[in-house]
């Protein structure tokens, strides 16, 4: 009987020993388990960290390299834009000098610089303005064009374009006034005036949906500028300009090489 109990007491100790190892183990196991995955979750947000520092120094990065892509082009436009006017200045200056003898150099200078002026502006190709302006006027700054009726509010109303544009300032008016361009019509006389509101004029008119008509903003433009026969009156302006520089497209005088054959063809200076 005491051999027994001894057993028994012996096995339970054992059992209990046993059981208490056991929970030790899974204790430790868990804590194991634990400290792994705090690890884990520690070095994933070191990760984290680490790619958005990257994605942050990548995103500094292209915003440096587009400003300067878009200083790079402001500046390309700029140069092209300063290109274009030191290579029509010339051009129509000789022109307007040449052709246009019944208006003071006084008010020529003052024709040339303002449509440099604001062909900077609006970003209008001064040969452009230039052109048009000719075809409207023949640089005639004090004239009245033609009578003609347009319809504003329902109403059929005569109206007299005036100046080197022909501006229609019962059409514009209001809007030339709050550009800050006029205060009333006879300012149109005004040949400072009159090359800056048809400039403003032909801005708005280039910024409208293009005409089905059209090829280009700037056919669009005269389109709508001019009303009626526009393929006449495109054709004025385009020949103006290309009178303008028909001789900077060519070489003006070039010299037979003795070292080619004689029957070589020398192009000539084409004449305005």
């Amino acid at each position: 009987m005491i051999k027994t109990l001894k057993l028994k007491y012996s096995t339970e100790n054992i059992l209990k020993i046993s059981f208490l190892g056991i929970i030790s183990i899974l204790v430790v196991y868990i804590i194991y388990v634990q400290n792994s995955f705090n690890i884990d979750i520690s070095e994933k947000q070191n990760n984290i960290q680490k790619i958005t520092e990257e994605l942050q120094k990548t995103k500094k990065s292209l915003e440096i390299i587009t400003k300067s892509k878009n200083d790079l082009t402001s500046e390309i436009q700029e140069i092209k834009k300063k290109s274009l006017i030191q290579f029509t200045k010339a051009d129509i200056m000789k022109d307007i000098i040449i052709h246009y003898n019944g208006i003071s150099n006084r008010v020529k200078k003052v024709i040339i610089e303002t449509i440099l002026e604001e062909s900077i502006k609006y970003d209008i190709n001064p040969l452009i303005l230039y052109s048009l302006i000719h075809t409207e006027s023949s640089m005639r700054y004090w004239i009245e064009h033609k009578p003609t009726f347009v319809v504003i509010d329902k109403k059929k109303i005569k109206i007299k374009a005036v100046g080197l544009g022909g501006v229609v300032y019962e059409w514009w008016g209001e809007k030339l006034k709050k550009a800050k361009i006029l205060s009333v019509r006879s300012d149109l006389f005004d040949p400072a005036i009159n090359i800056r509101a048809t400039a403003f004029v032909y801005n708005e008119l280039f910024k409208m949906k293009k005409h089905p008509k059209a090829t280009t903003q700037d056919e669009s433009a005269m389109i709508r500028y001019f009303g009626g026969g526009y393929k006449s009156y495109f054709k004025k302006i385009d020949d103006k300009i290309a009178s303008l520089i028909g001789n900077k497209m060519y070489r003006v005088k070039v010299k037979p090489n003795t070292n080619k054959p004689k029957n070589i063809n020398i192009l000539k200076k084409v004449k305005d």
